[in-house]
C-alpha cells in the first residue's frame, strides 16, 4: 500500500481538526494538551505506516482530548493507594476502549475502518516483538493484554481472521501467541463476566465512571496478579504509537474482508506525488507530437536547397513545408464495476485509487473524462466519493452502450474498464454479438477499449471479454499498473 505523503497528512490533519475541534500538528515529539485541545504528532513514527493507520491513531489521540477527564483525586483512589501506579496503567487499558467506542458511534464507517486495521497492525506488533511467547511478562500483563486482543476480536472482523473470535486462538487453541497457563485459567473462568464488562465499558460515560468500574468489577478478579507486578509496571495498550512500527505488519491484507472508507480528497493527496510525475511526463510527449516539423518533398514551400539539382531531372518536390501532427486531444471514459463480487478484499479502494489517479492526470492535461459505476445497470458519478459496490452482476455491455452515446468522433477516446471479474455476456452468444457491435460503433468513433481486470483471472477468458485486456494478479499493485497502462498507450 502507498505510504502517507506530508500532502496526506495536511489534509488529513486538517479534515480530522475539522472533524473533531482538536488541532493536529507535527513536532519533534508526540504530546497532548487537554487545555489547548492540541495534538502533536512525529512524522518519524508515522512515514512507514499505511494511512489508514496513521488515520486511526490521529483519531484515537482526538479522543483522548474529547473525551478523557483527568482526575486530580486519582492517587487519592483507595485502590490506588492500595497497590500504586499499575493501577492508572489498568485503567488507561481499558479507557482506550471506550473512547474507540466513541468514535465508532459518533464518525461511523471514517473511523471504524480506521480504527480496526490499527488495532489489528497493533496486535500483530505485539506478537511480533514477543516472538510468539508472552510468558516471560508478569501475569498482569499477560492478562490485559489478553483481554484487549480478546474485545478487540469480538468487535473487529481482521482482529478475530487472525486470533478467532474472542482471541479463541490463543486461550483454547493454544496457537499465536504462548501464555502462562494461570492467565488462561483466569480468562475461561471469568469469559461471561469479561464480555459483561467490555460491553459495560463501552457504555460508560465518564472516564470516572469507567474508573469506578474497573475498581468494583475487574480489580477483585485479578488483584493477585496484581500484587505479583512492579509497582510501576507499564502496560502495553493497542493503541501505544511508539510501538507500532512499520515493515511487513503494516501492510493490509488483501484477505482481510475490511473494505477500507476512502474519499476521491484523501486519494488525490496520497496519490499527489504520482499524479504530477506522470502527468509531467505525458505533457512532454504530447507537447513534442504537437511541435511544428518541415516535411519536405512539396512542390512549395521552404526551399531544401540539397534538393534544388532535381529540378534539372523535372522534379519540382524540392520544398518543405510546416506541418503540425495532430497531437491527440483525448477524451477519457472510465467504467468501475460496483457488482456483489467487488465487496472483499479492498477492491473498491483499490480500483477507486486508480480511478483518482486516472482522473487528475487527465485533469492536467486537459482531457475531458466521464466516469460510470456499472453492475446491473449504469450510473455515470459526478464525483468519485459515489463509487461503491451496489451488488449485482457484471453488465458491461450496458456502460459500453452508455459511453457510445457520448463519443466525439472529431475526438480520440479511451476507454478504460476496471473490473474483478467476467461480463455477464461471457457465456451468451448473443450478448457476445450485441456487445461486439457496440464495440464496433466505438472503434468507428475513434475510441479504443482497454479491459483492466483485478485478482487471478484467467486469461483467455479474459481476453473473450476484452480485446485489448491487462490482467493484474496482485490488486494491490492496481495503481501502478494503471500507470504504466496509460504511459503505454501515450507514447512517443
Amino acid at each position: 500500500m502507498l505510504k502517507p505523503t506530508r500532502e496526506y497528512l495536511k489534509l488529513l490533519t486538517e479534515t480530522l481538526s475539522n472533524k473533531t475541534g482538536v488541532t493536529i500538528r507535527e513536532g519533534k515529539n508526540w504530546s497532548s494538551n487537554l487545555k489547548t485541545k492540541e495534538v502533536i504528532y512525529k512524522m518519524e513514527d508515522l512515514k512507514d505506516l499505511d494511512y489508514p493507520i496513521v488515520r486511526g491513531l490521529l483519531l484515537h489521540e482526538t479522543a483522548h482530548i474529547n473525551y478523557t477527564e483527568a482526575d486530580k483525586n486519582e492517587a487519592n483512589r483507595p485502590i490506588v493507594k492500595k497497590y500504586g501506579q499499575v493501577i492508572h496503567e489498568i485503567y488507561n487499558a481499558y479507557e482506550d476502549i471506550r473512547i474507540e467506542n466513541k468514535l465508532r458511534d459518533r464518525y461511523g464507517d471514517y473511523a471504524e475502518s480506521s480504527l480496526n486495521q490499527t488495532n489489528v497492525h497493533a496486535i500483530k506488533c505485539q506478537l511480533e516483538k514477543t516472538k510468539g511467547d508472552l510468558t516471560p511478562a508478569p501475569k498482569l500483563h499477560q492478562f490485559l493484554l489478553m483481554t484487549l486482543f480478546s474485545h478487540d476480536s469480538y468487535i473487529n472482523p481482521l482482529s478475530e481472521q487472525l486470533l478467532g473470535y474472542g482471541a479463541s486462538k490463543i486461550i483454547f487453541n493454544r496457537e499465536k501467541l504462548k501464555i502462562d497457563e494461570a492467565v488462561i485459567k483466569k480468562l475461561i473462568d471469568n469469559r461471561n463476566m469479561l464480555s459483561d464488562f467490555y460491553y459495560s465499558v463501552k457504555l460508560a460515560t465518564t472516564t470516572l465512571e469507567l474508573m469506578d468500574m474497573v475498581d468494583r468489577e475487574l480489580i477483585p478478579i485479578i488483584k493477585d496478579f496484581i500484587t505479583q507486578a512492579p509497582p510501576d509496571q507499564k502496560i502495553p495498550n493497542l493503541s501505544n504509537r511508539e510501538q507500532m512500527g512499520g515493515g511487513d505488519t503494516g501492510k493490509q491484507s488483501q484477505g482481510s474482508g475490511e473494505e477500507e472508507v476512502l474519499t476521491e480528497q484523501e486519494a488525490k493527496a496520497i496519490l499527489t506525488p504520482y499524479i504530477s510525475t506522470l502527468a509531467h511526463r505525458l505533457h512532454d510527449i504530447l507537447e513534442e507530437q504537437r511541435a511544428t516539423r518541415y516535411r519536405g518533398a512539396k512542390k512549395s514551400g521552404k526551399l531544401l536547397s540539397p534538393n534544388a539539382y532535381k529540378v534539372l531531372t523535372g522534379d519540382t518536390r524540392i520544398f518543405s513545408r510546416k506541418t503540425t501532427p495532430d497531437a491527440p486531444n483525448y477524451e477519457i471514459f472510465l467504467g468501475l464495476d460496483s457488482s456483489g463480487s467487488m465487496n472483499k478484499t479492498n477492491r473498491v479502494y483499490y480500483a477507486k485509487l486508480s480511478a483518482v489517479l486516472l482522473k487528475e492526470v487527465s485533469k492536467k492535461l486537459n482531457f475531458k473524462i466521464t466516469t460510470y459505476s456499472y453492475g446491473d445497470f449504469t450510473n455515470r458519478m459526478e464525483t468519485l466519493d459515489e463509487y461503491k459496490n451496489t451488488g449485482g452482476g457484471t453488465n458491461d455491455l450496458s456502460l459500453i452502450a452508455e459511453i457510445n452515446k457520448k463519443l466525439n468522433p472529431d475526438k480520440k477516446s479511451l476507454i478504460f474498464i476496471i473490473t474483478d471479474g467476467y461480463a455477464n455476456r461471457t457465456d451468451s452468444t448473443k450478448q457476445q454479438a450485441e456487445y461486439q457491435e457496440q464495440e464496433a460503433e466505438a472503434t468507428k468513433k475513434g475510441a479504443t477499449i482497454y479491459g483492466i481486470g483485478m485478482g487471478k483471472l484467467n486469461n483467455i477468458i479474459f481476453r473473450k471479454n476484452y480485446r485489448n485486456a491487462v490482467i493484474v494478479p496482485n490488486i494491490e499493485d492496481l495503481p501502478a499498473e494503471m500507470i504504466s497502462i496509460v504511459r503505454q498507450v501515450i507514447h512517443r
